[in-house]
């Protein structure tokens, strides 16, 4: 596999701990002269801009790092912070209201990696705010959506998620979710059992266990066929797992995979990750 000069420094750049052994590998990495603005555009292309800026930002360093690309940067990061807040002003919003009505709900993807991984709102970039309901609790919902009643149809037929869902006044955009995955049959009941509570946009809210975290991100990664953010869910494992440290189950975690016969796709997913960033543990 090919991997630009750019593409290289950006792995390393996002790599922890920010220690001499790093900066003496990044000062290597730049020997042969980097194309700065490609590589900063690249990382706002693939969603890891603001978490470059994060990770370069303050860093003392022998790196001779352009002004005109921090100041790219940090315009990156700023702009997906000021998204963040607004989502997690309407997310709130949202989860103080299903727990007013009674409804149990577990916080997913991006949200939820946003503050429960990166413990920065402006790090992650996401766009939808995904929520896992159970599923008898659908019913209770009202919403607006662009969809016609023959694609929600669709939607509750083929899909783990109803239609996206639109106020019809704001930008924010938010799926119901019923499971987690619509290839396989996941046992969503133990899924629920596992999930813990966590801090998120002001509210104590569910988030999936560390293991079926883990297990959710890897099934995820190519599961549209999209390949254009496939680094930045690579990362999202790396940092997840890092995060878990000891409280990951890889006994679980195996016989989850066997259990769904996901084994062929969540391990090359780990050996990616590995590949890429080279976590403990795996």
């Amino acid at each position: 596999m090919n991997i630009s000069l750019e593409d290289l420094f950006l792995i390393h750049a996002l790599q922890h701990p920010l220690d001499d052994q790093w900066e003496q590998k990044a000062v290597r990495l730049c020997t042969p002269p980097l194309n700065w603005s490609r590589l900063f555009q690249r990382a706002d292309a693939i969603g890891l801009g603001p978490l470059l800026y994060r990770q370069l930002n303050g860093v003392k360093t022998q790196l001779e790092l352009p002004d005109h690309g921090m100041e790219f940067l940090r315009n990156t990061y700023l702009r997906n912070l000021a998204k963040n807040i607004y989502r997690g002003i309407e997310l709130n919003r949202i989860l103080k209201a299903f727990s007013d009505a009674g409804v149990a709900v577990i916080l997913l993807k991006g949200a939820a990696l946003a503050e429960g991984v990166y413990n920065d709102p402006g790090a992650r970039v996401y766009g939808d705010l995904d929520i896992l309901v159970e599923k008898a609790d659908l019913s209770r919902m009202n919403y607006t959506s662009s969809e016609t009643a023959g694609a929600q149809d669709h939607y509750r037929t083929h899909h783990h998620h109803l239609a996206p869902m639109v106020h019809p006044e704001k930008s924010v955009v938010v799926e119901l979710h019923w499971n987690v995955n619509n290839r396989i049959n996941v046992d969503i009941d133990a899924w629920w059992n596992r999930s813990v509570s966590a801090d998120i946009a002001g509210c104590r809210v569910r988030v999936l266990g560390w293991t079926d975290l883990i297990l959710h991100l890897c099934l995820h990664l190519f599961s549209g066929g999209e390949t254009r953010n496939s680094m930045r869910g690579v990362y999202d494992i790396y940092r997840t797992l890092q995060c878990a440290g000891a409280s990951m189950d890889w006994t679980l975690f195996d016989a989850e995979a066997h259990r769904y016969g996901v084994r062929d796709e969540v391990y090359p997913a780990l050996q990616m990750t590995r590949n890429l960033f080279d976590p403990g543990g795996i």
